[in-house]
């Protein structure tokens, strides 16, 4: 999936491979090290996904559409009748699909073990991912670049940036599905540099599934590139930013269509479950999500910025 040339010797992906393992490994065990409580999931975010999945499994995994709730409570009650007009709408309970399936064959303590595992691995993957498409695209940028040793050094140096970051320390706490579009997104443009295009939007799809609004921005900027390629006749420019194998306008209307697709299926289902089955939900709108709205007097401006950074950086020092 990584297109890794896994020869042996220095001249194949392995050794670069093996690199990021180690920075990875490096890393979380120093990390592990040095928390009193471990390196895994945070309290809150741990029983907010089981909460999400069992309450799915107790009830039906299409009770209520596919939402479900999207509390830290520990031991509660998870009978649907006891969260009447708590069912949280802003995404599908269906876009934890890799931990509704630990949960449901496993069971709650292998859930609580693997689950860290499973989002590690995701992360990991990505870094890795990242720092091959980067060596892919730029193999004919320079000399320094068809050099092994270069390689090497500059694909485990944008692996190590990725695996370190502050945004990655807190997708090891409490893992957001931005991660898994990232992953899956990452995917489909290997594919797509293959020229293996059907598989790409089965992963482009899978990447919206994960995180759809994050799909329908991907498909609408996409659509409007194309756009304004055309508006100012600038076709050599959109052959500079898409894949070959993509170019056709067809090829990226049908790209940005998949792309949205569950974005639009989410939509419907919200405003079926809240207009036809119950109008009682819980959730919150766009804009108060973005931080422009709402009651809490930190909303709004530069202020809300501020204090969002403020607070990971907190979170960084302090972990949860």
């Amino acid at each position: 999936m990584m297109n890794l040339n896994c020869r042996p010797g220095l001249n194949g992906a392995m050794p670069r491979v093996l690199g990021y393992s180690f920075m990875f490994f490096l890393y979380v065990s120093f990390v592990e090290y040095q928390l009193p409580n471990g390196f895994g999931w945070a309290d809150y975010h741990a029983y907010r996904i089981f909460n999400a999945v069992e309450y799915l499994r107790v009830n039906g995994y299409f009770s209520s559409l596919s939402f479900s709730i999207w509390s830290s409570c520990r031991d509660c009650e998870l009978k649907a009748s006891a969260w009447e007009g708590k069912i949280y709408l802003s995404e599908s309970a269906l876009m934890f699909w890799p931990y509704i399936f630990l949960n449901h064959f496993f069971g709650k303590e292998l859930f609580f073990f693997v689950g860290p595992l499973i989002d590690k691995a995701v992360i990991f993957l990505t870094g890795a991912l990242v720092a091959e498409l980067f060596l892919r695209q730029t193999n004919d940028s320079g000399q320094v670049f068809q050099s092994t040793l270069a390689r090497w050094w500059i694909g485990c140096i944008l692996a190590a940036l990725f695996f370190t970051s502050a945004w990655s320390y807190q997708m090891y706490r409490a893992m957001w599905n931005e991660v898994w579009f990232l992953f899956f997104l990452l995917i489909a443009i290997s594919l797509i540099l293959k020229a293996r295009i059907k598989t790409a939007l089965f992963f482009v799809f899978l990447a919206s599934f994960m995180h759809p609004i994050s799909g329908l921005i991907f498909g609408f900027v996409y659509v409007v590139f194309l756009i304004l390629s055309k508006v100012f006749d600038e076709a050599a420019v959109l052959k500079s930013f898409i894949p070959q194998s993509m170019i056709a306008s067809k090829s990226i209307l049908i790209l940005s269509g998949i792309a949205a697709i569950p974005a639009l299926i989410l939509i419907v289902l919200r405003n079926v479950y809240t207009t036809v089955i119950n109008y009682q939900a819980s959730g919150s709108s766009l804009l108060v999500r973005v931080g422009v709205a709402g009651d809490d007097i930190h909303n709004g401006g530069i202020l809300g910025a501020l204090q969002f950074l403020g607070g990971q950086g907190l979170r960084f020092v302090y972990p949860a």
